[in-house]
């Protein structure tokens, strides 16, 4: 019998556009990853846990995707006041 592999969630961001640049960097340091509730609906004023993007990655990959994200500028991640 085949090994089972378990997902785990990642992290959470508010936009797709923020979760999907995180995605790519991680699938190009061969991090396998997807996300869900990407197409979730968002209504401006309103945060709730069903409005966040989930980043989930293989339990297996979950340091070595912590540790890549820890490595981009918080620059590039904090949102304009």
């Amino acid at each position: 019998m085949k090994d089972q592999q378990k997902t785990v969630v990642l992290r959470e961001y508010n936009t797709a556009t923020e979760a999907n640049i995180v995605k790519s960097m991680l699938e190009a340091n061969g991090v396998s990853c997807f996300l869900s509730n990407e197409n979730s609906v968002f209504t401006p004023g309103f945060f709730s846990a069903s409005s966040t993007v989930l980043l989930h990655v293989m339990e297996e990959d979950f340091e070595k995707a912590s540790s890549l994200i820890d490595q981009i500028p918080e620059a590039f991640t904090d949102e304009e006041s």
